[in-house]
């Protein structure tokens, strides 16, 4: 939804633009319209700017966006984000985000593995990386800092594999309220993480 509106929000600026002639109104608009591209570029097809040598089609990538979107309004999470794992690096890139600003996106653009705030672990290890309560339960420092940072209270990180079990990525969900991974979580990430590991086992992979 943040998408639409911005890509309309976009066009409105464009089309006052053409036809203002006040210096003043003028200014602010180009200004608006920076800000809105701006935005669109944390929003969406952000593989082109932080994973380019995927060289991930267009198609393939919007229907991740639409798959993951999707997913996040069924699990009820507040932020989300899918980063894959670039065997060539060992890095983890940004595919996808909802809720996250600007800082966190530019910072999970590319995360190593071993980083908490990249929920590495779920990569490396191949298990979830749950913490119900940021505040109260065991989580590494950089982690909860992160999260706080977000408005974050729980920290859902799941590995993306194939069907060997090698890791492809991380899918992330969050919550601004403390959340166990409830079994109804568990059972739509089970049925949607495999299609979006299939799209991701697609891409080229140069090792």
């Amino acid at each position: 939804m943040r998408r639409f509106v911005a890509r309309q929000n976009l066009q409105r600026f464009q089309d006052l633009l053409r036809s203002e002639r006040n210096p003043a109104e003028r200014a602010q608009l180009e200004r608006l319209i920076e800000e809105t591209r701006t935005e669109l570029r944390y929003l969406e097809r952000i593989w082109t700017w932080s994973w380019p040598e995927a060289e991930i089609p267009e198609g393939v990538g919007d229907v991740l966006h639409e798959t993951l979107d999707g997913l996040l309004d069924q699990l009820g999470a507040d932020l989300g984000s899918l980063q894959g794992l670039d065997p060539s690096s060992g890095a983890l890139r940004l595919l996808w985000q909802r809720g996250l600003d600007a800082h966190a996106v530019e910072r999970l653009a590319t995360a190593h593995t071993s980083d908490p705030a990249g929920w590495g672990s779920a990569a490396r290890d191949g298990s979830p990386f749950i913490i119900e309560d940021v505040e109260t339960g065991p989580c590494p420092a950089e982690a909860r800092a992160w999260a706080r940072s977000q408005g974050v209270r729980s920290l859902h990180g799941l590995p993306v594999t194939d069907g060997e079990g090698a890791p492809l990525g991380v899918f992330s969900a969050h919550y601004r309220a403390p959340r166990p991974y409830r079994d109804k979580e568990r059972r739509l990430s089970q049925t949607a993480l495999p299609m979006v590991a299939a799209l991701l086992a697609a891409l080229p992979r140069k090792p």
